[in-house]
């Protein structure tokens, strides 16, 4: 499996597929909560118009339980109706009736089931349905759309002699409206069956509801109330359809979103992997250069960082092994050289005491002119073959700086070169002598650079790197890009006066007192040459 594809599996596995199970686990249980609220306000509004049901018919039964205990009613029904007094006791049954706002008529029974007295106003029909002795009232439904509410009557004289009932008729629908006013979610339908199982009263009742029941106290009755399944579960499916959507949108951009993350790691994870292969294969001079500022660009950074070390130091090492072995090759050369030398010195030494000719004199002493000139060359190499080891002690770089200016001051002088000097208070921990030398070597190469009579050769000091930071910087004719590398290299002069030594001598040297150099040349403008040495600010 590809890397890519790893890592868009493990986003999926582990980013996108709990996502959605959460989701999903979640959105349950917010549905569940709506359809639980749903039910509880279908039960709360059933439990609602029973409460108001039972109210209503407790109101009836006291209104007319207070009629029977009046005075003039009672004392009627001992048998003192005349039609006057009928007339009175009829206009009072119909003023009771209006004020009890629930029954329609109200009628006085006697025992044997003659009417005495009709709040209607003529003698109807009416059912006498006659309470056991351990019950006062009993309401019972009338297939004419009433409820009968029948309530025993005692005597004036005796209250606890039966003489007669009266009897109210409260219309179905006043129950009913009781039971609608409660507050049953829109679309509800109502059923009202009595205790005989006979529908009362239906609004609205199909198939395909929600039923919801209770019973209807003290009738008997029982409430049903229904709600269509759209209407208390529609909400929740619209709820769904939308998740499931939701669910489907965020899975594709999830998808989409994990294969350009996985793009974007995986290319320049690509491009770092070719980078190492390029360095393994030993192509030190590649570089990754990645642009974009995330974290795998410092990671390629670091890599192109370490890739310029390490060809650095491949560098550093291919020259210090030149050095030894052209050292060694040196050190054999001179010393086969300088023996004949002497002797050819001192036999131009004797010539030049023993002839009288001076144009013989004149050739011993340019001879010995030329052996002085090799015996230079011989030391020099002797001296970059075998070079001495270095006494490290912590010396003012000033001071060092100011010495070796002066050595060289004359020469400067003759060319009209200035210098600018501008050191800071550093102690550098060094040989003196060998750094003089290589200050010495470094201000003399600088002049020759120069071929113009501006010339300008500057001397700076700062700190980098925790070390102390020497620059030597001119205004000659700088290096050709393609010789920078060669410049340490021995043997190798650009102004062809030398033994091309020089340089190679100051690499040694540097490197012997745990110093580090650098050439920075442009063509045509002048170099800088950084060294960095160990030390500090005092």
């Amino acid at each position: 499996m590809k890397f890519s594809h790893r890592i868009f599996a493990f986003y999926v596995f582990f980013g996108l597929v709990p996502l959605v199970l959460l989701f999903t686990v979640s959105f349950g249980e917010y549905v569940s909560l709506i359809e639980s609220e749903s039910e509880k306000k279908m039960e709360a509004a059933v439990n609602e118009a029973a409460d108001n049901f039972e109210q209503k018919v407790k109101g009836a039964g006291d209104a007319i339980e207070f009629l029977a205990e009046n005075g003039d009613i009672r004392i009627a029904f001992s048998g003192y109706m005349t039609a006057p007094v009928r007339d009175t006791l009829e206009d009072k049954l119909r003023e009771e009736a209006e004020k009890s706002g629930i029954f329609d008529r109200f009628v006085m029974v006697s025992l044997g089931g003659q009417i005495l007295a009709d709040s209607a106003g003529s003698i109807k029909k009416t059912r006498v349905v006659t309470p056991s002795k351990s019950e006062n009232t009993i309401i019972e439904v009338f297939s004419e759309g009433y409820c009968i509410v029948t309530v025993r009557v005692n005597s004036f004289q005796d209250n606890r002699t039966l003489v007669g009932y009266i009897q109210g008729y409260v219309p179905t629908q006043k129950l009913t409206e009781a039971v609608k006013s409660a507050e049953f979610p829109v679309g509800s339908a109502l059923k009202i069956v009595g205790s005989s199982g006979v529908e009362i009263f239906t609004d609205r009742f199909v198939n395909d509801l929600q039923i919801y029941g209770t019973e209807l106290k003290p009738l008997g009755w029982r409430l049903e109330a229904g709600i269509p399944y759209p209407v208390i579960y529609g909400k929740t499916d619209e709820i769904k359809k939308k998740g499931a959507a939701f669910v489907t949108v965020v899975t594709a951009a999830a998808a989409v979103g994990a294969y350009f993350i996985s793009r974007r790691l995986t290319v320049p994870i690509g491009m770092i992997v070719d980078g190492t292969k390029e360095l393994a294969s030993g192509n030190l001079d590649y570089r990754i250069n990645m642009s974009g500022g995330t974290e795998l660009k410092k990671l390629a950074d670091a890599v192109d960082i370490m890739a310029a070390q390490m060809n650095s130091r491949q560098n550093e090492l291919a020259t210090a092994n030149r050095l030894v072995a052209l050292g060694t090759m040196a050190a054999g050369i001179a010393h086969e050289i300088k023996n004949p030398l002497a002797g050819l010195k001192a036999a131009a030494q004797a010539i030049d005491i023993l002839i009288k000719d001076e144009s013989v004199k004149t050739i011993s002493r340019k001879l010995e002119s030329e052996v002085d000139r090799l015996n230079g060359i011989v030391s020099e190499m002797l001296d970059f073959s075998r070079p001495k080891h270095p006494v490290m002690t912590l010396f003012q770089l000033t001071e060092v700086v100011e010495s070796s200016v002066g050595l060289v001051a004359n020469t400067l002088f003759k060319r009209n070169i200035k210098t600018e000097t501008e050191i800071g208070a550093y102690k550098i921990y060094a040989d003196k002598e060998q750094v003089r030398q290589v200050l010495i070597n470094l201000l003399l190469n600088a002049s020759n650079a120069i071929d113009h009579v501006d010339g300008v050769i500057r001397i700076t000091s700062g700190e980098e790197g925790g070390r102390i930071l020497l620059k030597i910087a001119d205004n000659g004719c700088g290096i050709p890009e393609e010789f920078v590398g060669k410049i340490f290299d021995p043997f190798f002069s650009l102004s062809g006066k030398g033994t091309g030594l020089g340089m190679s001598v100051v690499y040694s040297l540097l490197k012997q007192n745990d110093a580090e150099i650098a050439i920075n040349s442009i063509e045509g403008k002048g170099t800088e040459v950084c060294m960095l040495f160990k030390g500090k600010y005092v």
